[in-house]
């Protein structure tokens, strides 16, 4: 389970350095206007992307600590067993 998270983690960072790679390496002067439209595009795509990361992340840590609380409560409950 904990190289499962690892991965996944990994991938987010992945995902993120990609998304600053891709700016990083446009085929055009992002200050020249003549290439405002692409730029547009560019930023929408980015933001695209970005809001994708944040709802898989929210959805990864929100699922992360289901099982903490679930993997407490057993501790919890064999706990209580062995004073029984």
């Amino acid at each position: 389970m904990v190289l499962l998270r690892q991965i996944t983690l990994h991938l987010f960072v992945q995902r993120v350095l990609m998304m600053v790679e891709n700016v990083e390496k446009l085929p055009f002067n992002v200050f020249d206007k003549g290439y405002a439209m692409q730029w547009s595009a560019t930023m929408s795509n980015f933001n695209m992307d970005k809001e994708n990361i944040e709802l898989l992340t929210r959805s990864f840590i929100d699922t992360s600590f289901k099982k903490l609380r679930s993997a407490e409560g057993m501790v919890v409950k064999l706990r209580n067993k062995s004073f029984e």
